[in-house]
């Protein structure tokens, strides 16, 4: 059944309810009167009145436990109609137990801090319907009973209302009930559309739940599986952060073992530039020494030169002398042996350039041997002055 359809439903029962109004007043006023005057026609005498009222209790709350008996009791009464029925359930019970025909119930007072009077009451009543149902002794009725004497004159305390007047009360209650069926019927169709409603609200909402319930465990996976990937994250950021502190410490290690090179480096570059230094100021030396010592070779040779030109220009004179003297003696001859003459002239002058020449070579060649043994001795020592620096380094 759909909500439209519901609403319509309500409204319809509704209008019919308000419709038969002054139908339902005027049929329990009726009943009322009717039940009035058959009761007032049926209670004749007290037994009977307490009985009636034993069994209406008996009727409406029987079947109730203390609590509910209590609760139900003084929704229907008030405490003017407890004080009654309490007397009438205790006639009742004296009849029964004629120990108690003596004996009077305690009257009921309001303290403060305590139970209403009403409560009290009740509890009183409650005890003595159950009392009278069989479930309780005499015994559990003395708190119920007053310990003074039994006032003879004085009748058992009804209230301000009559047990006649309880009892219609109570008669009226249960007729007016019964003269409303046709709403709680109207109001029972309408509770089993409700219900009906209600089941397929709530299957819906079941149906609902369950996808919510699949939806949450799907997400409960997803938020899990997640945590599960944060927590492999972590592990793998902690191993990074592992591994960047490991390799901070290497590359400090690194940076100071580069420094220690690089130090060691600029030491060997240092001792290096100064044996090349060394080397350059020895080369620089021995450079200076060649030049001089070849300064010296050719002021040596030029003066050899000069001295052989000299030997051959005094010698050459010295021939030329002698030729002359043997000229003026063998001038005689000189027509007849001019051209030997001068033919031997010029082989003996040749004959002594080319020893002076021959000799002046040799010595040139001395004093170049000479130069290069000094240039080599240098060379080597310088050498192997520098191949001691390298192996020191």
């Amino acid at each position: 059944m759909s909500t439209s359809s519901n609403t319509t439903d309500l409204t319809v029962n509704h209008e019919d309810i308000e419709a038969n109004d002054d139908l339902f007043a005027d049929e329990i006023e009726n009943q009322n009167n009717i039940n009035n005057i058959n009761l007032t026609q049926s209670i004749t005498d007290s037994q009977f009145n307490d009985d009636d009222m034993y069994r209406i209790i008996q009727t409406k709350f029987g079947q109730l436990d203390r609590y509910n008996f209590k609760s139900e009791l003084l929704q229907n009464t008030d405490t003017d109609d407890l004080k009654p029925i309490r007397s009438s359930l205790f006639e009742l019970t004296k009849k029964k137990e004629h120990v108690l025909l003596e004996s009077r119930l305690i009257e009921r007072t309001h303290r403060e801090n305590g139970p209403s009077i009403e409560e009290k009451l009740s509890d009183d009543i409650y005890t003595l319907f159950i009392f009278l149902e069989g479930n309780l002794t005499s015994n559990e009725l003395k708190p119920l009973i007053s310990r003074g004497r039994r006032n003879t004159n004085a009748h058992f305390d009804t209230g301000d209302n009559s047990v006649h007047e309880v009892l219609n009360k109570m008669t009226n209650r249960e007729t007016s009930t019964q003269g409303n069926s046709y709403i709680l019927a109207t109001l029972l169709e309408i509770k089993q559309s409700f219900n009906e409603n209600l089941k397929t609200l709530n299957d819906k909402i079941e149906t609902i739940t369950e996808k919510f319930e699949c939806e949450i465990k799907r997400l409960v996976n997803v938020v899990h599986d997640k945590d599960r990937q944060i927590y492999s994250l972590k592990t793998e950021l902690y191993d990074e952060k592992e591994k960047v502190t490991r390799l901070r410490s290497e590359i400090k290690l690194q940076s100071q073992d580069l420094k220690d090179q690089e130090d060691k480096i600029r030491t060997s570059d240092e001792q290096r530039q100064n044996v090349f230094n060394k080397i350059v100021n020895r080369l620089e030396s021995i450079d200076g020494k060649c030049k001089t010592l070849g300064k010296n070779t050719m002021s040596y040779s030029e003066a050899l030169n000069r001295s052989a030109g000299e030997k051959i220009h005094s010698q050459t004179k010295t021939a030329n002398s002698e030729l002359d003297n043997h000229q003026s003696l063998h001038y005689e001859n000189n027509s007849i042996n001019s051209v030997n003459r001068d033919h031997v002239y010029n082989q003996e002058n040749t004959i002594t350039k080319n020893t002076y020449v021959h000799a002046y070579a040799r010595q040139i060649q001395w004093t170049d041997r000479f130069l290069q043994n000094r240039f080599n001795k240098y060379k080597h020592e310088s050498q192997t002055e520098i191949q001691v620096y390298f192996v020191v380094l």
